[in-house]
């Protein structure tokens, strides 16, 4: 039980560069990955998109094999960095507290 709670606790490598690269172009390749639909078929496609994504990876990647979850979150922090509310705040776009978007005139 002990090996297993500090198996579940150590962290993974970090992704190197080149691996956050393979990982994007594997993201962009699977459009259904940037649908908005939220429905029951497009979410189970979107899951069978992660294991394609997630086995691919793996196969090309050696070192630390990884999760189609620990995948997405990746992906979703990257979006987060590249399309954050700092890029928001200087183009000069807000959301109001009723979820509105308001563009702040130049």
């Amino acid at each position: 039980m002990e090996i297993t709670m500090n198996r579940l606790l150590q962290k993974s490598v970090p992704l190197t560069k080149e691996e956050v690269m393979q990982l994007v172009d594997l993201v962009e390749a699977h459009p259904v990955l940037f649908s908005k639909a939220t429905n029951a078929s497009n979410n189970q496609l979107k899951e069978a998109t992660w294991l394609i994504i997630t086995n691919t990876f793996n196969s090309m990647v050696a070192s630390n094999p990884r999760k189609p979850e620990q995948h997405r979150l990746k992906w979703e922090n990257l979006k987060k960095r590249e399309f954050g509310s700092d890029l928001e705040h200087s183009w000069g776009i807000y959301k109001n507290n009723y979820g509105d978007t308001i563009k702040k005139n130049p």
